[in-house]
């Protein structure tokens, strides 16, 4: 099936402390614009697992990361296989 690529989920690859500084400071300007809302679809959001795609249905469907208050999920199961795919290596709790 046809499914657009979160660009937020993919840089999220290059924030592993392994890759060059600047490699992951774009990758985190990439994530911060891929954390937007799409005023295409009505200001709806996608899941933040590279695996997964799905939009939501209505507005603030998805839950968010408890620690950074960044990334979207549409389930527990998509946060846990992100969190295992590198939301980990950048993930900064936000007071």
């Amino acid at each position: 099936p046809d499914m657009e690529i979160n660009a937020f989920s993919v840089a999220e690859r290059f924030c592993a402390r392994w890759h060059s500084e600047e490699m992951q400071r774009w990758a985190g300007i990439v994530m911060r614009n891929g954390c937007r809302k799409d005023d295409s679809r009505g200001g709806l959001r996608q899941c933040a697992s590279v695996s997964c795609g799905r939009w939501e249905e209505r507005h603030r469907e998805f839950a968010k990361c408890r620690r950074c208050r960044k990334a979207k999920y549409c389930s527990k199961e998509c946060q846990s296989r992100a969190w295992a795919d590198g939301h980990r290596y950048w993930c900064v709790e936000r007071p």
